[in-house]
């Protein structure tokens, strides 16, 4: 073997030796308590912050062999009173991602399932309802806002169970299910 050979076959095993130890690198992080609490709180910020409101988590769990979120009770206030029935409100919410699916984005949503949502739209006495303005309301540098960059999104498969929504007084069910949903924000 010339040497010429053997030097290039150290710097395929030296690069080799370095895409194995990224890769355990990357499944001992996903793994890890650290990357679920940043991804929890990575949720909370982005919510809190298109949204407007306040947000709360009362569990939350990250697989990370399928890349499933759960987050159990999420809570979001809007404007309404203390001691009134928040925003919005669901059991469960179920996050199905694919990683580096497109180009484009990092993330695709492939899942999202809602259980028992509330939504409680709440009228002010100065007119007003308790909808929060988002936080950031300047551009960004994609030319989107933050509540644009949260809503405009591709779904793969979503479903909602036993769905209420409260306005006016009024008590509504709903629920549904569906694929390739595009929500865009106008």
């Amino acid at each position: 073997m010339s040497k010429r050979s053997r030097l290039l076959l150290r710097i395929a095993a030296a690069l080799a030796g370095a895409l194995l130890v990224l890769v355990v690198a990357a499944v001992f992080t996903l793994q890890s308590g650290w990357f679920a609490n940043y991804v929890r709180n990575k949720i909370i910020s982005t919510t809190e912050e298109s949204t407007g409101g306040r947000v709360e988590i009362g569990s939350f769990q990250l697989e990370w062999s399928s890349m499933t979120v759960r987050i159990r009770d999420f809570v979001l206030h809007g404007t309404e009173p203390a001691g009134s029935a928040p925003l919005a409100r669901a059991a469960l919410l179920e996050l199905k991602l694919k990683l580096f699916s497109a180009w484009s984005k990092a993330v695709d949503l492939q899942y999202l399932g809602i259980e028992q949502p509330q939504v409680s739209v709440v009228t002010l006495p100065d007119g007003k309802t308790n909808i929060p303005e988002p936080k950031v309301k300047q551009q960004t540098s994609s030319n989107t806002s933050g509540l644009e960059t949260v809503v405009n999104l591709a779904v793969g498969e979503f479903k909602v169970s036993n769905g209420l929504l409260r306005y006016s007084g009024q008590a509504n069910s709903f629920g549904g299910r569906g694929e390739n949903l595009r929500v865009l924000l106008d």
